[in-house]
């Protein structure tokens, strides 16, 4: 099950072109980023839809995020097509409506992705280069693309920082604090944490 947080951004995904989320450790934010690969080609079943993931480093790609895209698809696989196909880092439905995780060692890989229903998925976004997000940009030209960039936020420079505040204006932006996940949410009494900001 999602909790609040993890409902608005998959919201937010459906109703702007760039998100950006700056999270907490533990919150969560690798399960919902898979939410919203597969929630993204099963809103579209009948139309073109593809979505591009990628995270810092192939650990991240394949040992987390498409792990959590694997899990979510062998729970429910009875939802989707019996044509479909999964791999380490690929989920396929048809030809023209896929997933696919790419590491960051080629930015060069990233280039060339165009369908008008596409979804970047960026995960521990921080820590992407930025010749990766300059390939993106050049794929978001669909009137119907769409940019989650989701992570810790531990740099103070670079595409992810800017999102927060040079271009702020140009994303929809969510902040999970330790106190929004539901851990702390059903465990802590009702006036802790009030007056401690966001920190």
């Amino acid at each position: 099950l999602i909790w609040g947080k993890q409902a608005q951004i998959l919201r937010s995904i459906k109703r702007h072109r760039r998100v950006a989320v700056r999270s907490c450790n533990g919150s969560g934010k690798t399960f919902v980023a898979a939410c919203a690969v597969i929630w993204w080609l099963m809103a579209h079943p009948h139309d073109p839809a593809m979505v591009v993931t990628t995270a810092p480093t192939q650990h991240q790609v394949h040992d987390l995020l498409w792990r959590e895209i694997r899990t979510l698809y062998f729970k429910n696989s009875r939802l989707f097509p019996t044509s479909t196909t999964i791999t380490q880092t690929t989920l396929e439905l048809s030809p023209r409506h896929y997933a696919t995780g790419l590491s960051t060692d080629s930015p060069e890989r990233f280039q060339g992705f165009h369908e008008t229903n596409i979804l970047f998925v960026v995960d521990e976004a921080s820590g992407v280069r930025e010749e990766v997000y300059d390939a993106i940009e050049g794929s978001m030209t669909s009137r119907r693309a769409r940019l989650l960039l989701i992570g810790n936020p531990t740099s103070l420079a670079g595409t992810f920082y800017k999102a927060f505040h040079q271009r702020r204006t140009q994303y929809k932006t969510i902040h999970i604090s330790a106190f929004d996940t539901p851990n702390l949410q059903n465990s802590c009494p009702p006036s802790f944490g009030k007056g401690l900001g966001d920190g």
